[in-house]
């Protein structure tokens, strides 16, 4: 789901990924998420995930996994695209 700055909604959109992992279907996700807030014009843009695994694979800290490493390495590239934030929130905190 996109928000503004004032939590307003904006966006959200839904995807099926088929059959993979968890970490595989938040990955494509957070690609497509990304994606359309390019499409949208928006290039400053704070996204919370709530896969702290994921987070830090996207930002270098761990390895990233090999199944995911495709999806990962694109979404490397798009936030060369703008300013985009990876910050984790705990599951129970995404609502």
């Amino acid at each position: 789901m996109i928000r503004n700055c004032a939590g307003d909604f904006i966006s959200d959109f839904s995807s099926f990924y088929g059959s993979q992992t968890n970490t595989q279907a938040k990955a494509a996700a957070l690609l497509e998420g990304m994606q359309l807030c390019l499409a949208h014009g928006f290039t400053k843009v704070i996204v919370e995930l709530d896969s702290l695994s994921l987070v830090n694979a996207v930002k270098g800290v761990t390895k990233c996994l090999w199944r995911i490493f495709p999806v990962v390495s694109r979404i490397q590239t798009i936030m060369g695209n703008g300013t985009f934030v990876l910050q984790h929130c705990y599951r129970e905190l995404n609502a």
